[in-house]
């Protein structure tokens, strides 16, 4: 199962970051970045794939496959 979460909170940018998530970048309501993990980030921008991202210009969407037992995990817990 695909896990998708929009990054929008410090928290949520360091799991994405320790677990690798592949992340996608949306400027403009375009995509420019499809899906690769953070290099590395802080409160006002996002390094992916070598580029960097300012965060109140972007959106970021963390992607994850997650088995189904987690999955069902995820749901209960929130």
């Amino acid at each position: 199962m695909l896990l998708l979460k929009l990054l929008c909170e410090p928290a949520h940018f360091q799991q994405a970051y320790e677990e690798k998530w592949l992340v996608a970048v949306y400027k403009d309501s375009k995509l420019v970045e499809n899906g690769s993990p953070i290099d590395m980030f802080n409160s006002n921008t996002v390094k992916i794939n070598g580029v960097y991202y300012f965060v109140e210009e972007c959106k970021f969407e963390g992607r994850r496959l997650v088995r189904r037992n987690e999955a069902d995990a995820q749901r209960s817990f929130g």
